[in-house]
């Protein structure tokens, strides 16, 4: 899991220089055979590194997750303008991608530059993955882009104002740390979630649980979706609640009761989430709805959608047109899905008549 990975950074040396220029062209590599870019760092020697080494303000790091050099980076302060630093290169080894390294070892390498009030990078347009990075790390889109290699290239430019991280409110860092997300349909996710029933099966016990269902768009195959497993945990009505939230340990399970959910639920009024890691998502991420047993729309929603293609294909245009508008509002999000949902469902339970 990536809570149990340990990111660090370590000052490079010359003797480093070999094996950064081995993971750099290692990383590269994807990119470089998308673009053929004549600058890419795929193409770049121990040469470059070494310059950056004899640079005065610049810094370079060898990344290290559990001790295992997998990755490099380097950063400088911008000639005349104090305090404003460039991040000039990050780069992870592609087995040890989408594992939260990159965004943990930007933030190690912020705290090597205290003087530092804000941070400038670019990165092509298109690679998704960068951004979310990127903007769980606290960067903003400025808006602005600049053409690289002919105009082959698009650089989108970020950046980051140290001061407006450091004093943002608990709300607003919870919506950039944990941003809605669209994935195409990842095979994996029914194993995924046959791993946590098994798991909840164990931790519950089978006097307790009166079923445990797949639902939401994870479990609709073909279908994007939010990256997120969502299941149904009916639990039997003589089940003592205070007892079933003990059976879940923290970390890496968090509890929202009444009190704390922001949107409403029926009884008994109880949520459990896993995967959201102090900086951001893990991997694998779950939202375990607690209820009573019951005919609930969600697993009718489901089957619905597999039976229709046509309509699925609908619900999938329709979260993409909001991620734009909803990208930090979870509850928003769900929100402005809810007309479509109700709508097919009812479809769907007139059907069953």
């Amino acid at each position: 899991m990536n809570a149990q990975i340990n990111v660090t950074l370590q000052s490079a040396t010359a003797a480093h220089a070999a094996n950064l220029v081995a993971m750099q062209k290692e990383a590269f590599k994807r990119l470089y055979d998308q673009y053929h870019d004549a600058g890419s760092p795929y193409l770049r020697g121990t040469d470059e590194i070494m310059r950056w080494l004899e640079r005065p303000a610049c810094k370079v790091f060898l990344i290290l997750a559990d001790g295992e050099p997998v990755g490099g980076m380097a950063a400088w302060e911008q000639n005349g303008q104090p305090g404003t630093c460039y991040l000039a290169r990050i780069f992870i080894r592609p087995a040890w991608q989408n594992k939260g390294i990159a965004r943990r070892a930007i933030l190690l390498c912020e705290a090597q530059f205290p003087d530092a009030s804000r941070w400038t990078l670019d990165f092509p347009v298109d690679q998704i993955a960068n951004r979310r990075c990127y903007e769980k790390a606290g960067y903003l889109d400025t808006g602005e882009t600049r053409q690289q290699s002919g105009g082959r290239i698009t650089l989108a430019l970020f950046e980051k104002h140290v001061d407006n991280i450091r004093f943002e409110s608990e709300d607003a860092r919870r919506k950039r740390i944990y941003p809605v997300l669209i994935r195409p349909y990842n095979p994996a996710w029914p194993e995924w979630y046959a791993a946590e029933k098994a798991n909840l099966e164990r931790l519950i016990g089978p006097d307790d649980i009166y079923r445990i269902s797949h639902i939401g768009s994870t479990a609709v195959p073909g279908l994007s979706a939010k990256p997120t497993i969502d299941m149904l945990l009916e639990i039997n009505p003589g089940t003592d609640i205070g007892t079933l939230m003990a059976r879940f340990p923290v970390p890496p399970y968090i509890c929202l009761d009444q009190a704390a959910l922001t949107l409403p639920t029926p009884a008994p009024h109880l949520m459990f989430l896993k995967g959201y890691l102090p900086d951001g998502f893990a991997e694998q991420v779950y939202h375990i709805h607690v209820r009573y047993p019951g005919d609930w729309d969600e697993p009718v929603f489901r089957d619905y959608l597999i039976a229709h293609p046509e309509t699925a294909a609908e619900y999938a245009t329709l979260k993409v047109s909001l991620l734009q508008r909803f990208e930090h509002d979870r509850d928003g999000y769900t929100q402005a899905k809810t007309a479509f949902i109700r709508e097919a469902t009812a479809r769907a339970r007139q059907q069953m008549l």
